[in-house]
């Protein structure tokens, strides 16, 4: 009989990070990520920051209040989500909802102190460590960075990290 070879390959599709925050690290982040293999959206409160000629480089920007905007947003195992809003209590809410979706990864920027703060107040929401732990806090690998560029190349190492690991994990997991 006749014998046929078949080339296959698998296509896995880009997986999306969603930034809350449209201020300097997420504009740097929304530059830096495309080229590490990521579609970025963008979410903001404020319409000047989630402005579309704002983020050239991120496949969509959105607009939306940041208590719900999680619940609008089609957040599956393949979805990053790096937290830097303007204001403490947006950054808890958003994380808050992220803890409650598949996301593969949950960032949030702070200092160790705004952290701790946060955690707290996840704690006293009910949140179990395990859910807890699941939080990059402070985000971003520590390599010192300082400028919000800097900034962004420490999150864009983790979110690298953390996607590649889990691939790592599919492909030696048993069958």
């Amino acid at each position: 009989g006749q014998s046929y070879s078949v080339f296959i390959t698998a296509l896995t599709p880009r997986p999306t990070l969603y930034i809350f925050g449209g201020g300097h690290v997420g504009l740097a982040l929304s530059k830096v990520a495309p080229s590490a293999g990521f579609r970025v959206e963008i979410v903001d409160d404020r319409p000047a920051f989630a402005a579309r000629e704002r983020f050239p480089d991120a496949t969509a920007v959105h607009t939306l209040e940041l208590d719900t905007a999680i619940g609008a947003l089609p957040i599956d195992r393949e979805s990053f989500i790096a937290v830097m809003t303007r204001d403490h209590s947006f950054d808890g809410e958003v994380v808050a909802q992220a803890l409650e979706t598949s996301a593969k990864y949950i960032g949030m920027m702070g200092s160790r102190r705004k952290v701790s703060k946060i955690v707290e107040s996840l704690k006293s929401a009910g949140f179990e460590d395990d859910q807890i732990d699941r939080i990059h806090a402070p985000i971003g690998m520590n390599i010192g960075g300082a400028t919000p560029g800097e900034i962004a190349i420490s999150i864009a190492a983790q979110l690298i990290d953390v996607r590649r690991r889990s691939e790592e994990e599919a492909t030696t997991a048993p069958r």
